[in-house]
């Protein structure tokens, strides 16, 4: 039992190191995208929100992208997707964005 739970807990871990990383990845291409820089400078309002949502959809870079990535990665795995389900890969994915 100890052993089946140490392997749950690593599965868990990992894939969470998996998502952080992809997340901020996935942060950093978007704040250095040009639309990110050219929305900063506008003025507060609807267009200033929807140039940031269309840099961040343009990298993928939301909550429900990152739970689609974190299904992947479980997927690739295998061993991941055996030990983690995904109500947790969820949780894990929501905290990693």
């Amino acid at each position: 039992d100890e052993a089946e739970l140490l392997s749950r807990f690593q599965a868990g871990r990992q894939l969470y190191n998996a998502l952080l990383n992809e997340s901020m990845v996935r942060m950093n291409l978007v704040r250095r995208s040009d639309r990110f820089q050219e929305a900063r400078k506008r003025p507060k309002g609807k267009t200033r929100n929807d140039a940031f949502a269309a840099a961040r959809k343009e990298y993928r870079y939301s909550e429900y992208d990152i739970q689609a990535y974190a299904t992947v990665v479980a997927n690739q795995a295998g061993w991941i997707a055996q030990k983690v389900d995904s109500n947790t890969q969820q949780t894990l994915a929501k905290r990693a964005f």
